[in-house]
Order: C-alpha cells, then sequence, then structure tokens
C-alpha cells in the first residue's frame, strides 16, 4: 500500500453516506484511510457529508474549561451551543456538531486520535444507515454461491480467526468479519473495515505489508489486517439464507445442527436491535432530543431482525477446539446445503 503520509484529506462514500476526513497528524489519517479503503472515493461527495477533523493538539482552553460537566465511564460530556463536548480522562476531546454533521477531535496521542476517530465515524455513519433502513449488526457476514449468512458471537468469540481459518473456502466471499449490514427486506449487505486480531499469533502467514499494531484505551491491543489482504474475496451483497448461532460447548464436537428460530431470535435481539458490540458511542447521542431518532432506529432494526427470522434458517455452530475446527464444520455444512 503507498504511503498517505503527503495527504491532509481522505473521501469516503459508505452507502450513500459521504465522509470527509482531514487532520494535521499523518500517521492518524493515514491509519483512517486504511481502515476504510474498501470506501475510499475519488469522486464528488454528496451535500450532507458529514466531517471530521483530527487535531494533533490539545484541546482549545474554550472547550475543555470548567463544567457542568456530566460524568461517563473514562470521561465527561456537556452540550453547549447545539454540539456535544466529550472530554475523555486520557486528556482528549471531541467536539461534535448535530446541526452541521462536524466533529473535531483534538489530542496529543496519534494512536488515541486514530481509535477516536474511528468511534466517531462509526458512531455517526451508523446513525445515518439506521435512517435509511441499513442497519449494522455484530456478526460474521458472507456469502457463498449466492447465499448470505450470519454468524453470531459475542466480542471476542473468534469471528475474525474464523473467517481467517475460512478463507480459502471455494465459493464463500466476505461481507464483514464484524458489523455487515441487514437491510428491511432480509438482505445482507458489505461493510468490510479492517479485521482485528486479539493474539499476535493468530497474524501467522499474512504478509507484514497488511498488518500493524492498534493500541486500544480501555480493551487492550489488537492486530489489524488491511482489507486488501482479502482482495478478490469479498462479496457486495447476498439475500440471507442462514443464521448461525456461535459457540463452544465442552460436550460437543464442532459442527453445525438446527435450533428453534426463538433460540436466534435472543441473538439477533442483543446484537442487531440492541447493538452489543455494534460502536454507537452513546456520549454523542444520549440526551432527550435524540430519543425519538434512537427509538425509530429500533423500531427499524426489530422489524429487520424478524424479517431474517422469517426468511433465514437458524442453526448452532458448535466452534470446537480451535478456528479450523469451526471453519470445518462449517465449510462442509455449505457445500452440503
Amino acid at each position: 500500500m503507498p504511503s498517505l503520509r503527503s495527504v491532509a484529506e481522505a473521501c469516503l462514500r459508505i452507502h450513500g453516506v459521504g465522509v470527509r476526513v482531514r487532520s494535521d497528524e499523518p500517521a492518524a489519517l493515514e491509519a483512517i484511510t486504511r481502515d476504510f479503503a474498501y470506501f475510499s472515493s475519488a469522486e464528488p461527495l454528496p451535500a450532507a457529508t458529514i466531517t471530521v477533523a483530527i487535531h494533533a493538539q490539545a484541546p482549545p482552553p474554550e472547550l475543555s474549561g470548567p463544567g457542568p460537566w456530566w460524568p461517563g465511564r473514562g470521561l465527561r460530556w456537556r452540550e453547549e451551543g447545539g454540539a456535544r463536548l466529550v472530554r475523555y480522562d486520557g486528556g482528549e476531546l471531541v467536539r461534535w456538531s448535530q446541526t452541521g454533521a462536524a466533529g473535531d477531535v483534538y489530542g496529543q496521542r496519534p494512536h488515541r486520535l486514530h481509535e477516536l476517530a474511528y468511534l466517531l465515524i462509526l458512531s455517526r455513519v451508523g446513525e445515518r444507515l439506521d435512517g435509511a433502513g441499513l442497519h449494522r449488526v455484530h456478526a460474521l457476514g458472507f456469502e457463498h454461491r449466492g447465499r448470505g449468512g450470519l454468524v453470531l458471537l459475542p466480542s471476542g468469540g473468534g469471528k475474525t480467526s474464523l473467517s481467517l481459518a475460512l478463507r480459502g473456502t471455494p465459493g464463500l466471499r466476505f461481507l464483514s468479519e464484524d458489523t455487515p449490514l441487514v437491510d428491511g427486506q432480509g438482505n445482507l449487505l458489505a461493510f468490510p473495515l479492517r479485521w482485528g486480531l486479539r493474539s499476535p499469533g493468530a497474524t501467522e502467514g499474512i504478509p507484514d505489508r497488511w498488518l500493524r499494531p492498534f493500541h486500544r484505551e480501555r480493551f487492550g491491543p489488537k492486530w489489524l489486517v488491511d482489507v486488501g489482504y482479502f482482495e478478490g474475496l469479498l462479496a457486495q451483497r447476498a439475500p440471507a439464507r442462514w443464521l448461525f448461532v456461535g459457540g463452544r460447548d465442552p460436550r460437543r464436537p464442532a459442527g453445525v445442527r438446527p435450533i428453534d428460530p426463538a433460540r436466534a431470535a435472543g441473538a439477533l435481539a442483543l446484537n442487531l436491535v440492541v447493538g452489543w458490540g455494534v460502536p454507537q458511542m452513546a456520549e454523542y447521542a444520549l440526551s432527550a432530543r435524540a430519543a425519538p431518532t434512537l427509538a425509530s432506529a429500533a423500531l427499524k432494526r426489530a422489524a429487520a431482525a424478524l424479517r431474517l427470522l422469517r426468511t433465514a434458517q437458524s442453526h448452532r455452530l458448535e466452534l470446537g477446539r480451535s478456528p479450523q475446527d469451526g471453519a470445518r464444520a462449517l465449510r462442509a455444512f455449505l457445500e452440503s446445503a
């Protein structure tokens, strides 16, 4: 991948949502550009574009001065002049203007600037997509010979490791290893970002040019795999055919078996309707003014979940002792389906 250090701006087009990212911190901008490489756009962006500016400096005193500030986990926030101000314990500050759809990220640590800008973009884009009837679901999404599937696992449950083990499966392409999109008609849409691995050992065999470390403030480090590593293995959309509720039961070997849709309903309620594990950043959204928007999004997500339960088959995926075991079981099921 060519160096992006001389670039001061990145433009993204994410399923009709335009995003312009500007920065005076080359490392942070390069990281964001690699995160969203699938959505990089050289075309003019739509008028209602989200703008995020990353500033490698301490927050201006007029933004970080005395309160009142409302406390949160690892942060404090307040509203001022139609903007939400969020001050993080590490010294960083984010200002988000609801009316202007613009945000500023201030800080002096490049890795933290990257993390906060990434989460801000996903949170604000996700809100726009919800309004358009496209909803992120916390799952591994794939397409196999024209039919789509979701593997619903908790955070840290092994979605990324499973996707790497599935790489090379004949007829299988990926929609996203973490948050594919679901529409109201039961279709799955692509939302591929960087893949994230918790263990350095899981990166074995991946060329260095696709790898980079990522330090997270609260959840520990990860290794990121650029989406370019999966070039030619990405699908754009597929009708949902299968829902797999994944997990490990020491009493059972790796395998796939049918389950009652009611069991899949619980997983969809958590991973789609509530959006557990999906970057939503409550510190930018929660307020009495935002309540109608949040309620509308929840209703649309619930309708999408019900549609999936009606159109897709529900299964339990036992992952076995390793990602390879789970991948072999899923591969065998797909070939026989």
